[in-house]
């Protein structure tokens, strides 16, 4: 009887644990944007923490908004295990590089890069409540 009483405890307090781990895995401390004619290339090139000791996969999308509201695909949905996110971490410590290539109807103006990211670090979080995080990188796209 001891036993399973153990093991009830043992398992809310579990996810008592899992439901408490709400701090995102990621963010964005620094960062600067290159601004880009129509066509032409835009370099993000970002200071990031990236908490490799938890196990947190990521399942992510980019868009671009340009100055009238359109929105263009920069990354369709992609998903990275924990395996992926240490290996990004190994290779770039600390560091986020990206080059993306404006498409050639982007209105000429502010725009900006929406990244949208779902990260899973527990069992709880794959079914009821993944940890969101955003990012949205600014920049002028040049006549």
């Amino acid at each position: 009887m001891w036993f399973w009483i153990i093991l009830l405890i043992v398992s809310v307090g579990q996810v008592i644990w899992w439901a408490m781990d709400r701090s995102p895995p990621f963010r964005v401390d620094a960062v600067r944007v290159t601004n880009a004619p129509r066509g032409g290339l835009v370099h993000i090139d970002a200071e990031v923490f990236r908490d490799v000791r938890r196990e947190c996969g990521v399942t992510s999308s980019s868009h671009l908004y340009d100055s009238t509201g359109t929105r263009f695909v920069i990354d369709a949905t992609t998903s990275i295990s924990s395996a992926g996110i240490a290996a990004l971490e190994r290779k770039s410590p600390g560091k986020l590089r990206r080059t993306i290539q404006l498409p050639d109807g982007v209105a000429v103006g502010p725009a900006s890069i929406v990244s949208s990211m779902t990260y899973t670090c527990n069992a709880l979080q794959e079914v009821l409540r993944p940890i969101q995080v955003q990012t949205d990188f600014q920049f002028e796209v040049l006549p």
